[in-house]
């Protein structure tokens, strides 16, 4: 069974090769006010944890509690919690650029 070996590092192999970004297309979100602090502060909070999702993948209205409950999230894996004025700027920048109407 010398076949098992050399299959093991084929795949190997292929499963690196398909993890090089140069093999996948290049994936960009682009989101509202990219060069603002605003945005920047947005995506440094959000992105410890995640890809910092649209601003349209909530409404205005929904988004506070999005917020409070990340921040609960944040405290549970022992991070260190926004700050006031942190969450508050995240807040107004998620409502300001948020979805219209409901889902």
């Amino acid at each position: 069974m010398k076949s098992g070996p050399l299959l093991l590092v084929g795949i190997l192999v292929t499963g690196i090769a398909a993890c090089d970004p140069g093999n996948s297309p290049k994936q960009t979100v682009d989101y509202p006010e990219m060069d603002s602090p605003a945005f920047q502060n947005y995506r440094a909070q959000c992105s410890e944890c995640h890809v910092p999702p649209r601003t349209t993948t909530h409404t205005a209205a929904e988004w506070p509690s999005v917020i409070a409950r990340m921040q609960q999230h944040r405290v549970q894996r022992r991070m260190a919690p926004m700050k006031a004025s942190e969450m508050t700027a995240v807040r107004d920048y998620l409502v300001r650029n948020a979805a219209v109407g409901t889902h």
